[in-house]
């Protein structure tokens, strides 16, 4: 006997957007807001989009321990209150051997379609269009 689960109405639908905007805010922003007061993830966010504007300059979605080393301008990566850290500790990136065989250390991001919402954020805030998508929606319509 197969069951049947009702359809959800269009307001009841949780939506990949609202998802990743949740995720943003509990990963990248929450983290640093005590220690740096600011709004957006402030340094977080900046350790993320330098990481991510490496990965499209290269068109890579994986990057070795050297190009982090260069690109993180934290000088204390190593720290654990580091921006970098923090991206680790809350699993927003990895940092793996790329293989049993191989020593050398890559840094991805843990979910690519987050990997592909950051990208997208990235873009949007580099052209000065980010808003919520509130924002340009009419008022008769929100």
């Amino acid at each position: 006997m197969q069951v049947e689960y009702p359809k959800p109405r269009w307001s009841e639908k949780f939506l990949l957007l609202d998802l990743f905007d949740l995720y943003w805010r509990r990963k990248i922003e929450e983290p640093f807001r005590e220690t740096h007061r600011v709004e957006g993830g402030g340094p977080g966010a900046r350790c993320l989009y330098d990481i991510t504007r490496e990965m499209l300059l290269q068109k890579t979605g994986v990057l070795g321990a050297a190009d982090i080393s260069r690109v993180v301008r934290d000088p204390k990566s190593d720290d654990r209150s580091s921006p970098y850290s923090k991206l680790l500790d809350e699993y927003v990136i990895l940092q793996r051997e790329a293989s049993a065989t191989s020593h050398l250390t890559v840094v991805k991001f843990v979910y690519e379609e987050f990997m592909e919402y950051v990208v997208a954020r990235y873009i949007l805030e580099e052209t000065a269009a980010f808003q919520p998508i509130s924002a340009g929606v009419p008022q008769s319509r929100r």
